[in-house]
């Protein structure tokens, strides 16, 4: 779709939802709403900047949460993907933090987002996180999973990316294909990836967990030929649905 198209049918939408708001609020008076195009102070945040923030803070390690620290920087961030820190506890505070050590607090989880290699720091006369250089989480977060099982936090980032039509959702990033496998249990079906048994879905008939596992990126899934034949590294135990 060409910009011009796909302007057109943006503005299309924004007026539905205009009067989609305007019929459940008839008496709304606008200037009781932070408007984006009427107001100024705002920013541009990716959509899925919770599912990032839950990853981060996944990978950050138990009592060291980042996402807090991380939506900071994109709340003072500019188009050029560079933030300049010159009150380091300002932003401390900004991330949640308070009391004596609330700038030692906030540096360890700038550190931490430093060695995800989410963000590139450099020193400065304001301290050692003066100059913030952000890098695409999408990215990263592609990168770091090359390593490790599709949990369902990256399956949950993946599926919102293409809800949402962004430029790094798995077909334009060459995404390898994620088997799934349709497990039985005691109480229902659970759904699993071929590298772990943890399941990343659990639900009452198999019709569902099949439904749900196919929804996913680049996903294919199998069940098994055999009730108790489950064994994931033999193919011959399993058909593809």
């Amino acid at each position: 779709m060409d910009d011009s198209k796909q302007r057109k049918l943006g503005r299309g939408i924004a007026d539905r939802r205009k009067r989609l708001r305007d019929n459940l609020w008839p008496d709304l008076d606008e200037d009781a709403l932070w408007l984006r195009k009427t107001r100024v102070g705002f920013t541009t945040i990716p959509r899925t900047i919770t599912l990032i923030g839950r990853i981060l803070d996944q990978m950050s390690g138990k009592g060291s949460p980042v996402s807090g620290t991380y939506l900071t920087l994109w709340c003072w961030v500019f188009d050029e993907g560079f933030v300049e820190i010159r009150t380091p506890r300002e932003f401390a505070y900004e991330s949640g933090f308070a009391g004596p050590r609330a700038e030692a607090t906030w540096r360890t989880r700038m550190r931490k987002l430093e060695e995800l290699g989410i963000v590139s720091v450099k020193a400065g006369l304001a301290g050692d996180f003066q100059y913030v250089l952000m890098y695409d989480p999408i990215k990263v977060i592609q990168a770091l999973y090359e390593s490790r099982s599709h949990d369902l936090a990256f399956q949950s980032l993946m599926q919102r990316l293409i809800q949402i039509g962004a430029d790094d959702e798995p077909a334009a990033q060459g995404t390898t294909t994620n088997n799934l496998f349709i497990i039985e249990t005691d109480s229902g079906f659970a759904v699993e990836q071929a590298q772990s048994d943890t399941p990343l879905s659990t639900h009452r008939t198999q019709a569902e967990a099949i439904a749900w596992a196919s929804k996913l990126p680049a996903s294919r899934v199998h069940v098994s030929r055999v009730r108790h034949l489950i064994n994931k590294r033999l193919p011959d135990h399993w058909r593809m649905v």
